[in-house]
């Protein structure tokens, strides 16, 4: 049972260092990105890189 409880923890470890490196691979990509929006009636959404920004809150 100890083994399997380590592996999966393992696995969440692995995982979140995935999705860190991801989401920063992500956020200079959009960084450095020359944006080209398409409209949304409360957002806009770079057609690119995919990133959002909000128009109304």
């Amino acid at each position: 049972m100890q083994a399997k409880v380590e592996k999966i923890e393992e696995e969440i470890k692995q995982s979140k260092t995935q999705l860190a490196f991801l989401e920063s691979s992500l956020k200079d990509i959009q960084e450095n990105c020359n944006h080209e929006y398409k409209n949304g009636p409360l957002y806009k959404e770079c057609v690119q890189c995919n990133k959002v920004e909000v128009l109304y809150y």
